[in-house]
């Protein structure tokens, strides 16, 4: 177990690690920018299985009926039946597009930061008009679900 002065020594000079030695050295805030495409990385993929199942939830309103409910009028439950199958879909293309979106985000800004290029451009991206896409979708999912009820 190496001394606290040791610790401080290693994390000054780069990455810390598990072993004798720094991974690698942390020039230019290399381990935080890596780190940070990882976390942006992890992000897409829970947001493309949150989607999933949110598709398979719609896809499973279109299939069976809402018979225990009381709540709501067969009217509204049919309507609801009638948008799962499109919106279902339309959730399950979306899944698969945010994670192949961050797929290729994720190597898209590995290898500009391997290249040492920098991050901020000041043009809109196809990344961005993806991420707006699904942000609308889900939007307007939300506006329609409530007004249904």
């Amino acid at each position: 177990m190496p001394k606290t002065s040791e610790k401080n020594d290693r994390l000054q000079r780069g990455c810390m690690s598990i072993g004798p030695s720094p991974a690698e050295p942390n020039v230019g805030s290399a381990c935080r920018d890596f780190c940070a495409f990882e976390r942006t990385f992890l992000s897409h993929v829970r947001l493309g299985f949150i989607l999933l199942v949110l598709s398979g939830s719609f896809l499973l309103k279109s299939r069976f009926p809402n018979h225990g409910s009381s709540s709501t009028s067969p009217e509204v439950d049919m309507h609801l039946r009638e948008a799962g199958l499109p919106l279902g879909s339309l959730y399950g293309t979306s899944a698969l597009f945010v994670l192949t979106l961050g797929a290729y985000w994720y190597e898209h800004s590995f290898r500009r930061m391997r290249k040492g290029v920098g991050f901020v451009e000041g043009r809109l991206r196809p990344y961005e008009i993806g991420i707006a896409m699904i942000a609308g979708l889900i939007l307007s999912t939300a506006v329609l679900l409530l007004v249904d009820h």
